[in-house]
């Protein structure tokens, strides 16, 4: 088996210095030190999109994907919260961390994963 290379998420991870709003509108910038090739791709849009939480005994959409952009080493989120989320925003972490492992497990090393105000 192959070792894998795992990313910190206190090391990558910046999150929204306030605690955002359900239906507020947030930009989530994912950079890798590597390009992402085009299976790995389409397969992190493809989560982006689908991407749900356990709460309560359902899985729950906490954001809906408005739209999708990508570069050699970056992927871009324009998303719109359909939930209102903890104060810290934890459930965002965990959406990083998922990110995270499907990246890492294909040896693909994240720099920085950021959530922001969309413009």
């Amino acid at each position: 088996m192959a070792n894998i290379n795992w990313d910190k998420i206190e090391e990558v991870y910046s999150p929204l210095n306030k605690t955002p709003k359900k239906g507020e509108l947030l930009e989530l910038e994912i950079i890798t030190s590597e390009q992402i090739d085009k299976f790995n791709l389409e397969l992190i849009k493809s989560f982006i999109r689908s991407w749900s939480l356990l709460l309560n005994n359902k899985h729950v959409k906490v954001f809906k994907v408005l739209e999708i952009i990508d570069g050699p080493n970056l992927i871009k989120a324009k998303i719109q919260l359909k939930i209102q989320v903890t104060e810290e925003a934890e459930e965002l972490r965990r959406f990083c961390r998922d990110i995270l492992h499907i990246l890492n497990t294909d040896h693909i090393q994240v720099t920085r994963f950021s959530v922001k105000d969309a413009l």
